[in-house]
């Protein structure tokens, strides 16, 4: 089970986050948006907020819509049958290195 938590850490500005899921080959399984109004924060695992990913390998992008001008902070889980878990960490995408 993979979960995922968001915050929107400012006080004066809402976050739109753009979530896109992608099967191994790049293409596009789901698109969505996420809205975090100043200080919201939001956990979900993935298949009971996105059910037609369920059985589906692949990526999850998260990032902030740049007309936001603000910042958001997330954490991923995984959870495994075993009893296990493990953390999902987050990568800084900068455009302008590309």
């Amino acid at each position: 089970v993979t979960s995922i938590a968001l915050v929107n850490p400012y006080d004066n500005a809402t976050a739109n986050v753009l979530v896109q899921f992608r099967n191994p080959d790049g293409s596009v399984i789901k698109d969505d948006t996420i809205s975090l109004t100043p200080g919201q924060h939001i956990a979900f695992e993935t298949l009971n907020r996105y059910p037609e990913t369920a059985g589906k390998n692949g990526v999850i992008e998260f990032y902030v819509d740049p007309s936001s001008q603000v910042a958001a902070a997330g954490l991923g889980l995984l959870f495994s049958p075993r009893n296990t878990f493990t953390s999902i960490h987050p990568l800084a995408f900068d455009p302008n290195l590309f």
